[in-house]
């Protein structure tokens, strides 16, 4: 019986990348946009999201919750900017210091620095985002605009 052995290379994995934005790109005209106003549009093409703290992007009706799960991230190096249209945020994950006892059969975490930028939506107030870093992520409070907020209207019951 013989093996085979497959190499994954970081090539590969940008081929993939590339074409979940192409395919994403395309359904955007027909309205098929996971995030209202492209918010979760990545802005800098090439980078490779397999290898970058993964993101989640909530909308929770007052504003939208960015998690960016970063375990190991170094305080010092962590960093959030905001301007009129982009979101972007970097920093650098520690790698454990290892011995040479250590044997490892799989390591999937990544370390290193990183940095990713997002499109923002236009209904945001980009002045009070706020960041916090707890329990190795990186938690994102962008809220939206007072006249985007969902609001309830009172319905007038005629007699």
């Amino acid at each position: 019986r013989k093996e085979i052995s497959i190499m994954w290379n970081r090539g590969l994995f940008r081929e993939f990348d590339r074409l979940g934005r192409e395919l994403s790109r395309g359904f955007t005209p027909l309205g098929f946009t996971r995030f209202p106003g492209s918010f979760g549009t990545e802005l800098v093409s090439g980078q490779n999201s397999l290898s970058y703290p993964k993101v989640n992007i909530q909308d929770e009706g007052e504003g939208y919750r960015v998690h960016v799960i970063a375990p190991g991230l170094d305080s010092d190096s962590v960093k959030v900017t905001a301007q009129k249209n982009r979101l972007e945020f970097s920093g650098r994950i520690r790698a454990e210091q290892l011995s040479d006892n250590d044997k490892y059969h799989r390591s999937e975490r990544s370390v290193g620095s990183f940095q990713r930028s997002f499109r923002l939506p236009t209904d945001v107030e980009v002045d009070k985002i706020t960041a916090e870093y707890k329990d190795g992520i990186l938690n994102i409070e962008v809220p939206k605009a007072e006249q985007s907020k969902p609001r309830s209207i009172e319905v007038a019951i005629a007699n």
